[in-house]
């Protein structure tokens, strides 16, 4: 589906792949919406609560060329552990809004900012039961970082966040000179946008992104390394990608102001950083400044690729175990030591 869908057009019907487990289908009492922000944009947000009464809400927040299909087991999980969900597809990504002819589409993270804060204010996302948290995923991470440590963002009162290998650090760029590297980055912008060494970043969506060893950067467990791509067999109007190469000049710009020490000296909300111990999509190099200052309580999870919550069991647990901890009571405490295990308790993830 070529182009933005006319206004007066409601949001285009998603076919569930056949053969799924139960855990990756839509949870029962999901409800899609569509919002408009601005005369020619809107996102897909999504929501739903558990059967009994809610102890607070997530909002949880997608990594680049993801969509809300690619957390439903997920959402599952915190139903299960009684908070109610909400989410979203970011602007230029699955059913939302993106203007595919014009590959160059994001200019600043401004219109992301701008998008969280009118998602957060829709009345029924606004409803939803308190506390808010906020669980965000690489570029999630990232944007929602940004939002945070921004002055004059009016965010609601949001309780917690955490952190999942948040895209706070570019590979290869980040490990160059810097003059270099953005030489390199721009010249990959302008003349050929695939030419990052992480080009399925730089094109939309590809089967061969996510078959056979290339699926390993992503998770080591085949059975959810291959939600991603069912969803977008399935649907090609999911298959718009992620970011285009101008929007990671943006992205890059956005981390280099987050390390500046008067930007993140303004996050006032507890958060929780999670680290993917083998991660190849995110350079975890960077992240050493966000966990060195004492702002951030940060943790690694040992073994993992870059999608945590989509890792095989014994890493995904450990992962969902530290998030419902933080989620739970962590965040009222003083941050732990760096990368100390999570003490001993009663927490089941659900399963």
């Amino acid at each position: 589906m070529e182009g933005m869908l006319p206004k007066h057009m409601s949001l285009p019907f998603i076919t569930t792949p056949d053969n799924l487990e139960t855990r990756f289908l839509p949870p029962p009492g999901w409800t899609v919406e569509r919002l408009d922000v601005a005369p020619d944009s809107y996102l897909r947000v999504g929501h739903v609560q558990p059967e009994k009464p809610a102890i607070g809400t997530i909002l949880l927040l997608q990594g680049m060329a993801q969509t809300m299909e690619d957390y439903y087991e997920t959402i599952r999980d915190f139903l299960t552990q009684g908070y109610a969900v909400a989410s979203f597809d970011w602007y230029g990504q699955g059913a939302s809004t993106r203007a595919r002819a014009h590959r160059f589409h994001v200019t600043d993270t401004d219109i992301y900012t701008r998008h969280l804060g009118q998602v957060l204010a829709m009345d029924l996302v606004a409803a939803l039961p308190r506390p808010l948290h906020v669980v965000a995923h690489s570029m999630g991470g990232l944007l929602f970082l940004n939002a945070a440590c921004t002055t004059g963002v009016a965010l609601p009162p949001i309780a917690s966040a955490t952190l999942i290998a948040p895209f706070l650090g570019m590979p290869v760029i980040d490990t160059w000179l810097k003059p270099a590297a953005r030489l390199f980055l721009d010249i990959c912008t302008q003349l050929n946008p695939t030419g990052y060494p992480l080009s399925s970043l730089c094109h939309d969506w590809r089967e061969s992104d996510r078959i056979g060893l290339a699926v390993t950067r992503y998770t080591s467990d085949p059975v959810r390394g291959s939600l991603h791509n069912a969803w977008r067999l399935a649907n090609p109007v999911l298959q718009t990608g992620g970011a285009t190469a101008q929007c990671l000049t943006v992205m890059h710009d956005t981390m280099l102001r987050l390390r500046q020490p008067d930007r993140l000296a303004q996050l006032t909300i507890p958060t929780l950083l999670l680290r993917a111990g083998d991660d190849k999509i995110v350079h975890n190099g960077p992240l050493t400044y966000f966990c060195g200052n004492g702002q951030l309580d940060c943790r690694t999870i040992p073994g993992s690729a870059h999608e945590i919550l989509h890792e095989r069991d014994d890493i995904r647990n450990m992962a969902l175990e530290h998030i419902l901890q933080w989620v739970h009571t962590g965040y009222l405490t003083k941050p732990a030591a760096r990368d100390t295990p999570l003490p001993a308790s009663n927490l089941a993830p659900a399963t």
